[in-house]
């Protein structure tokens, strides 16, 4: 039997990536969306057609610990259990931190931090029993940083270490 990964946040961007390359390599893939149900089902296609591996998508917010544990109850129904976690589900934080409003911050770390931490705790317990498993998060935080503040920073910068 194939080892089962669950990819939070798999349907696009790097999960997508994740999941091509290791059902390329023999795991069964279990892929966690949102909002990009056809995404999803375009991967889980592609997945099964060209290497031949059983996949499963599930809609589920991660941030939601009732959503979590009914995904992962699926899973091990159909697949045996999660064998290898990926937490990659993210809100982007492309936005500048003084844009942001309370409630979209509160958002980003339901999602980024809560969602990784309800997945983890619910998954574990059979990675223990087996004892084999593994945890991954991915993380990517872009900055937006105007090309003209950064080169008068290091203008600045410079100016001050020179004692000018």
């Amino acid at each position: 039997m194939n080892k089962v990964v669950l990819i939070t946040g798999g349907a696009r961007g790097i999960g997508s990536a994740i999941a091509l390359e290791l059902a390329k390599h023999g795991y069964d893939i279990v892929i966690n969306y949102l909002t990009s149900k056809q995404p999803a089902k375009e991967l889980k296609e592609k997945i099964e057609s060209e290497y031949h591996v059983h996949c499963l998508t599930i809609c589920a917010d991660v941030s939601d610990v009732d959503q979590v544990n009914i995904m992962v109850s699926e899973i091990e129904e159909k697949m045996g259990g999660v064998d290898i976690l990926i937490n990659n589900a993210a809100v982007d934080l492309s936005n500048l931190f003084h844009l942001k409003n309370a409630e979209e911050f509160k958002r980003t770390l339901d999602v980024n931090v809560v969602g990784a931490f309800n997945c983890s705790k619910r998954v574990y317990k059979h990675m223990l029993d087996q004892e084999y498993g593994r945890i991954i998060r991915v993380s990517l935080t872009p900055i937006n940083v105007s090309e003209s503040h950064t080169l008068k920073r290091r203008g600045n910068d410079r100016k001050n270490l020179k004692g000018d």
